[in-house]
């Protein structure tokens, strides 16, 4: 298995997070959400991708494997005052063909750390 390097990330993993995002979409959503709807929702990801990560908020991670992003997630301070310690989850995503390989539980660790 190859190893996996996670850093933060930066503008010009827009557009290879967003292709992420959305072979995750097609992955979880094919035969629940039509087709037309998820190629319409990665569209407009793709058309805005440069401009959403750059006004991202909080803590944004790229898991990079031979060079290629395989996962991303973003996570701001909680919003819940009585929860002071724990963070929210603004996007959390594994391309399919890294599945089934801890890389989520490794990215949610780099944010509980």
């Amino acid at each position: 298995m190859l190893s996996i390097n996670f850093r933060p990330a930066v503008i010009a993993d827009a557009v290879p997070a967003t292709e992420v995002h959305c072979r995750s979409w097609l992955a979880g959503y094919t035969g629940i959400v039509p087709d037309e709807v998820i190629a319409e929702r990665c569209a407009a990801k793709r058309a805005t991708a440069q401009e959403r990560f750059a006004n991202l908020q909080g803590v944004f991670h790229v898991g990079e494997r031979a060079g290629e992003i395989v996962c991303f997630g973003a996570f701001s301070a909680s919003d819940q005052a009585d929860l002071p310690d724990y963070f929210n989850m603004e996007a959390f995503y594994v391309d399919p063909a890294h599945f089934r390989q801890g890389l989520g539980r490794q990215l949610m660790d780099l944010h509980w750390t």
